[in-house]
Parts: C-alpha cells; sequence; structure tokens
C-alpha cells in the first residue's frame, strides 16, 4: 500500500493522466475545509462586532431608563433610540398641561365651581403647593456645586439674559407698566416639573442630577425678578415683598437644607412630595379658570417679544453657551432643554396674588404650553445637529 502510494504521487509529478484528478480530490477538500473555516471566522467576528454594538447601546440605555410622567410610566426611549424623543414625546409630556388648562377653564366658566372657588385654589396654590414642590425639588438631588460649576454658570447666564431682555421691554414706547410687570416673568421662568421628566427622558439619574443644580441656581434669581417688578408696579416694599414671599422662602430653605447636608424624617418627606405632586394639576387648572382668550390682544406686541424671548433666544443663547463653556454631553443636553422650556404654572398665581393682570398671564401660559410642544424638539434636534 505505501508503495502503491508513493508510485501514485510518482506518477503525478511527471504528469500522469490521473494528476489533476489525484490532486484535485485532496486539495478540493482542503480548499472546502478551508472556507468553512474562514466562514466561521468571518461568522465569529460578525458576532463579536454585533455583541459589542449592544454592550454599547446597553450601557447607554442603563442612564435612560424610561421615565416616570405625570404619575404613569412612558415608553422606553434611550440614546440608542434617536428618534423616540424629540417630537412625540416632547407633546405627549405638554399634552396633560394644556389638557389642564383646558379642563380649568370649562369647570370655571361652566359648572358650579365657578370664580369663588379658584380664588380659594390660588391661594393653596400660592402658600402651601408651589412652595412644597420647590423645597422638594431642590432638596431631592445631592447639590455637586463644585463639579458642575460650568454648568450652574451657563444655567445663570441663560436667565439672566432672560431678566434682562425682559426688563429692557419696559422701555419700548406704549408699553402697559402693569401688563409688563405682570408678563416679564414668563420670559425667562420654566415649568419645573416638565424639565424634570425630560431630565430623567434625556439623560437618566445624570440628567436628574444636573437638573437639580440648574433649579437650586437659578429658581432664586427668577422668583426674585419675578416679585421686583410687580412690588414696584404695586407700589410694595420690594424687600418687604421679598422676605414674605412663599416661592422665594421655599427656595431658601431647600437650599439651606441641601447644603447643610440635613436629611428630613420619612414622614415630612413624603408629606412633601405629595404636597408638591398636587401644585402642578390645580396650579394649571387655576391658569385655566383665569383664562381670558382675549386678554393678549391688550398688549398684542409684549406678549410676543416675551415668547420669543422665551422660546427663540434663549435656546440660540444655550446651544451657543454649552459649547463655549466645554460641558459634556449630557449636561449639554440638559441645558438646551431648560433654555427651551414653557414658562412656569405659577406665574399666573404670582401675578394674580399681588395684583397683577392674572387674566393677561394666563393667556401667555397657554400660549407658551402649545410653543414649547415646538420649541423643546427644535432645539434638540439644532443641539444634535451642531457640528462639533
Amino acid at each position: 500500500m505505501i508503495d502503491r502510494t508513493l508510485a501514485d504521487e510518482g506518477l503525478a509529478r511527471k504528469g500522469h493522466p490521473f494528476d489533476t484528478d489525484r490532486r484535485h480530490g485532496p486539495r478540493g477538500l482542503w480548499c472546502r475545509k478551508r472556507q468553512d473555516r474562514d466562514g466561521q471566522q468571518l461568522a465569529a467576528h460578525e458576532i463579536g462586532q454585533s455583541a459589542h454594538r449592544r454592550r454599547k447601546c446597553d450601557a447607554a440605555d442603563h442612564n435612560a431608563q424610561s421615565a416616570t410622567i405625570d404619575g404613569r410610566t412612558g415608553a422606553q426611549a434611550t440614546p440608542c433610540d434617536p428618534g423616540t424623543l424629540p417630537g412625540v414625546t416632547t407633546a405627549w409630556l405638554l399634552l396633560p398641561d394644556f389638557a389642564l388648562i383646558a379642563i380649568g377653564y370649562l369647570l370655571c366658566h361652566h359648572t358650579a365651581l365657578d370664580r369663588p372657588v379658584w380664588n380659594g385654589a390660588e391661594r393653596l396654590v400660592y402658600y402651601l403647593l408651589f412652595p412644597a414642590l420647590l423645597f422638594v425639588a431642590i432638596v431631592r438631588q445631592p447639590l455637586a456645586l463644585s463639579a458642575l460649576a460650568s454648568l450652574g454658570a451657563v444655567g445663570l447666564g441663560i436667565t439672566a439674559c432672560g431678566i434682562a431682555l425682559a426688563y429692557a421691554l419696559r422701555r419700548w414706547p406704549g408699553v402697559d407698566p402693569l401688563a409688563h410687570a405682570s408678563g416679564a416673568q414668563v420670559a425667562f421662568r420654566f415649568n419645573s416639573y416638565i424639565a424634570l421628566a425630560l431630565a430623567e427622558r434625556l439623560g437618566g439619574s445624570a440628567g436628574v442630577a444636573a437638573l437639580a443644580v440648574l433649579i437650586a441656581l437659578v429658581v432664586p434669581l427668577c422668583n426674585i425678578a419675578a416679585v421686583w417688578p410687580l412690588a414696584r408696579a404695586g407700589g410694595q416694599g420690594y424687600l418687604r415683598e421679598l422676605l414674605r414671599n412663599p416661592l422665594i422662602l421655599a427656595t431658601a430653605a431647600g437650599l439651606a437644607t441641601n447644603l447643610a447636608g440635613l436629611q428630613l424624617p420619612d414622614v415630612a418627606a413624603t408629606t412633601l412630595q405629595r404636597l408638591g405632586a398636587a401644585a402642578l394639576p390645580i396650579g394649571l387648572m387655576a391658569v385655566g379658570a383665569g383664562l381670558r382668550l382675549g386678554a393678549l390682544r391688550e398688549a398684542p406686541g409684549l406678549a410676543a417679544a416675551l415668547l420669543t424671548v422665551r422660546h427663540a433666544v434663549l435656546p440660540l443663547l444655550a446651544l451657543v453657551l454649552v459649547r463655549v463653556a466645554g460641558l459634556d454631553a449630557t449636561q449639554q443636553t440638559i441645558a438646551v432643554a431648560f433654555a427651551s422650556l414653557p414658562t412656569a404654572a405659577s406665574a399666573y398665581v404670582l401675578a394674580a396674588r399681588m395684583g397683577g393682570r392674572g387674566e393677561y398671564v394666563a393667556g401667555l401660559i397657554t400660549v407658551s404650553t402649545l410653543l414649547g410642544m415646538l420649541s423643546v424638539p427644535l432645539a434638540l434636534a439644532a443641539h444634535a445637529a451642531w457640528p462639533g
């Protein structure tokens, strides 16, 4: 057998007629084995690449879990699913607020729950529910001010610009002083409930922590800037109004509690959290109850200017500042969303309780809520498309 094999190999080397078959048989088998082995290696490589991409996506998903919005769990949206958030989800976040405004309007004008009922609701929101909301929002998240100094500077810069532009409108010819004092706050205040929901949706726990710093630093400035024009227009002592204003007192108490590292008892924390949760629905229905759709016609130019600052100027400013400050990706997204939010529902309660034009502010809040459905997704889309 061995000799026969050697003879065959010798004939093959001499060009025997069976040379092709004898060589290609073993060689064809070898080639097929080689192809199978290469195919297995390629498949293994592709599986490894797919697993690597999956692990990256899972890591991103960890910080973007489904958010709890208005007491309901929203559909999961992660950085790996960029089409989920900017348009549809933002609209769904804002639609319930607009629905509550509409419900308040219908209840006040078409049921027995008429104006006197909502006067009491306004006082409840102003003196108890909104202060609880502010206090809990500031105390809930630990503040790392040293690590997030740049983010705080961006938030303060955006807010200061909004305040300056809103105050400058007072010098326009023909601007009604009381309408301006009532509506100026709309240009720089923001809806904190929508902000918290968006922050969790956009950045998970890191996004909420970043927003907590913005709330802690910006809310005191917003409240002081909102009270001052109303106190001046009403002939009230400015310092006295600041010291007795429940929103400012709650903000100062929240900052002091957080920075001192104090922990509230569980019963107190839960009670305050539930009081704060009631602030948004009752406050928005109070906005609707005080709404007079024709009120904006009293000062349409001022209304257009204030809403332009809130929904156009400040988002554009944020797009620039987040890059100049060198914020990380999550902080940039939170700051841009923060700058394009609709105005605070408590603006109406503040104006109404301090003798301003509550109906005019109610109209501004309603339009701002509608505009927020466009300004937030457009600002986020512009931020995503910005080179670098």
